[in-house]
């Protein structure tokens, strides 16, 4: 029988599962412990068998395999970036993998997607205020998804963002799971394929309520005016395309410029008129 087809059977998702060949006693839980503590928890554990990350058998324990993927220690626990030339692929600009536990892979990448994005200035006041032309929430909820929901029983393919002059991609291996569409996914409809990974980011809030985050990368690019994002599944890979606000970007410039230049008349005369009343002070 079809191991996906058995793991439905007996309703245990591939992160459930127990690994018997690795020993527990010989990993190293720091990273997992620390990321608990920052947000007020212990990992006990009671605490370890209460989210899956391990199970008991004959008193012995035994990692799962979603404690072994948050350590980054499977091989497909990859992410691959490429900031390409123009609208195609055919010249990198930058390229980067990522590996090792997710945390830190959740981090470098939205790292990277900051590093060949551009930020969009505004002057308010007197003070200019700096923002990302894609939200960052936004691209936080699309790269959670991608890490909750692709399928790591699946080896040899890796999540893969890709950075074009005119839109991000987020693509993660795995279709939607048990029989979902696209427009469940904008109903707030959710089926969770890696619960014990969802488990331990709801634990550590990234994940705020189960199915809101399709909602949220929505409703994030269109507060900011931006192009509908595309979040579709598209033969075994689910996908999630941010249109960039290249045509805006370089408005903004021209228009901070003038911006500036009425700041620094505005703080200009300020000084003026300090000046003058501390003459007649």
């Amino acid at each position: 029988m079809d191991k996906n087809l058995e793991r439905q059977r007996v309703n245990i998702s591939f992160d459930e599962e127990a690994n018997f060949e690795i020993e527990f006693e010989n990993l190293e839980l720091e990273i997992l412990n620390k990321r608990f503590e920052k947000v007020g928890k212990e990992l006990t554990k009671e605490k370890l068998l209460l989210l899956k990350l391990i199970k008991e058998e004959n008193n012995k324990i035994y990692p799962t395999n979603g404690l072994l993927i948050l350590l980054g220690m499977t091989e497909n626990a990859v992410a691959m970036c490429s900031r390409f030339k123009g609208k195609n692929m055919n010249i990198f600009i930058d390229k980067k993998e990522y590996s090792g536990n997710l945390f830190t892979q959740l981090e470098n990448i939205e790292g990277f997607i900051q590093n060949h994005t551009n930020l969009r200035g505004e002057i308010i006041g007197l003070q200019r205020i700096d923002t990302y032309e894609i939200p960052q929430v936004a691209i936080r909820e699309a790269l959670v998804n991608a890490f909750v929901h692709r399928d790591y029983s699946n080896l040899g393919r890796n999540i893969k963002i890709a950075i074009y002059d005119d839109r991000l991609e987020i693509v993660s291996p795995g279709g939607l799971p048990n029989g979902l569409t696209n427009e469940d996914l904008f109903s707030g409809k959710s089926e969770i394929r890696n619960r014990v990974i969802a488990r331990v980011f709801k634990e550590l809030s990234y994940i705020e309520q189960w199915g809101s985050g399709i909602n949220k990368i929505k409703s994030a690019c269109l507060e900011q005016d931006l192009e509908e994002p595309i979040i579709e599944e598209s033969g075994d890979f689910v996908g999630v395309r941010f249109f960039r606000d290249c045509v805006l970007e370089n408005d903004t410039i021209a228009e901070n410029i003038g911006k500036y230049r009425k700041v620094s008349e505005s703080i200009g005369k300020y000084r003026k008129v300090s000046e003058s009343i501390g003459k007649t002070q």
